[in-house]
């Protein structure tokens, strides 16, 4: 698995292609959470069919919940950068409001595996708010909360959070 994403993550190329990175960066994030005794959820929205037009599925606001014994959430979408520093521009606004409101509870907010250095970060909501509205292009791997490297991130320091 890790093999595989490594190969797929360093090529240049297409969306597809960083689709597909992403896909297998969200496989990967449910190995590790099911050998850490936590259950990952997919957020999977039901389809409808709409006569005249056919079946629609629509997209989900985020990716995951992520939900460790006891019941303790936390609520993220996976992404991934190829670069130093996350871009601002990759912040989606549909998925930065729902994370805001499931976040008053729990931890919300994205789990970014940056692939040059092979490290995991999590950046809560708020510090996504933050950089969204202010003067920041990017959000440097500093400011968010560092899980480890992608074969032996902890999801444990998210839980401690709230």
């Amino acid at each position: 698995m890790i093999t595989n994403l490594r190969n797929s993550a360093f090529k240049e190329g297409t969306d597809i292609k960083s689709a597909l990175v992403g896909k297998e960066w969200e496989m990967h994030l449910d190995m590790i959470a099911r050998t850490q005794q936590i259950v990952p959820l997919n957020i999977d929205p039901p389809g409808k069919f709409i006569p005249g037009i056919g079946f629609r599925k629509p997209k989900s606001k985020f990716d995951r919940i992520f939900v460790a014994p006891g019941g303790k959430s936390i609520f993220c979408d996976a992404k991934t950068t190829g670069e130093r520093s996350f871009s601002c521009q990759k912040i989606n606004l549909d998925q930065l409001k729902a994370l805001m409101d499931v976040g008053r509870n729990a931890p919300a907010g994205y789990l970014v595996w940056f692939r040059v250095g092979d490290e995991v970060i999590w950046f809560n909501w708020q510090l996504l708010y933050q950089a969204l509205v202010g003067p920041v292009r990017s959000l440097k791997r500093e400011q968010g909360v560092h899980l480890g490297s992608i074969q032996v991130f902890r999801f444990q320091p998210i839980f401690d959070l709230k």
